[in-house]
This record gives C-alpha cells, sequence and structure tokens, in this order.
C-alpha cells in the first residue's frame, strides 16, 4: 500500500562486475525493485547514491548510471544521496536521469567524530538551488502525481 519505505544499497563502496552483457547493471536494479514490488505495489525504493560518489568512473562510462537506474520505474526509486554539498552529482551527466533525489549532507560519516564539512559549497548553495530551480521543481511537479 505504499506505506511502508524499502531500503537497498547494492554496491555500496564497490563497483558491479564488469560485464559483456549490457543489460546487467539493469537487471540488478530490476531484481531489488522486483522483491519490493512483489510486497508491496506502491512500495518506493530508497537508494543511497553514495555508490556513484565511491566508484564515479565506473558510473560515468558507457551510460551505466542510466543502465543501472532504467531497471526501476522513476516514480519508485528516489536516491538519498549524502555528501550533495561536496560533490553535486546531480549536476553532471544528467544527475539521476529524471529520478527524485534527496539532496543531503552529511558531516560526520566513514567514523569521523566531530562536525566537517564544506563551508565554501554552503555559502554558495542558495545559488546553486537557484542554479537547478528548474530540476527541483520537475521533481516537485512529479511528486504530486
Amino acid at each position: 500500500d505504499g506505506a511502508v519505505d524499502y531500503y537497498a544499497d547494492t554496491f555500496n563502496e564497490m563497483s558491479p562486475p564488469e560485464s559483456e552483457n549490457r543489460e546487467v547493471l539493469s537487471l540488478f536494479s530490476k531484481a531489488v525493485f522486483e522483491g519490493i514490488n512483489s510486497a508491496d505495489k506502491l512500495g518506493k525504493w530508497f537508494l543511497q547514491g553514495w555508490l556513484f560518489h565511491s566508484s564515479k568512473l565506473f558510473w560515468q562510462k558507457d551510460g551505466n548510471k542510466l543502465k543501472y537506474l532504467s531497471g526501476v520505474p522513476e516514480a519508485r526509486l528516489i536516491v538519498l544521496y549524502l555528501m550533495s554539498e561536496a560533490d553535486p552529482i546531480f549536476k553532471e551527466n544528467d544527475g539521476y536521469h529524471g529520478r527524485f533525489f534527496v539532496w543531503n549532507m552529511l558531516n560526520n560519516f566513514g567514523g569521523n567524530y566531530g562536525m566537517v564539512g564544506h563551508v565554501d559549497s554552503l555559502v554558495k548553495l542558495m545559488d546553486t538551488f537557484e542554479e537547478y530551480r528548474a530540476v527541483f521543481q520537475e521533481m516537485a511537479k512529479k511528486g504530486k502525481k
């Protein structure tokens, strides 16, 4: 009934296997989604977007990010990106290809204690939001459907 959120991180801090099969990336994401969909026809998959940062070169080449994301209907996947202020992936290569994402700044991950951050990015944050206003407005429109 869509009342439950589902979290699954398929390639956290590792690259998927290289394959001759151009469909393999969409098969990975499709398998996770089909598991969610079998339990909840309205369920949404929340994917930690760290994979797109930690293995950035892999996801940028050959349309790999789009291949992976295309295994899930747009409205049923939400990318949680924990380092949006430092590495705004939504800005590059069509971002998350129309999928919803949550802009997030996590200051104490990876065993770090104490507050750290990217003050320069935060100072420019409103400019970034203004620059990508159309992207955010489109996501808001899709969310109302």
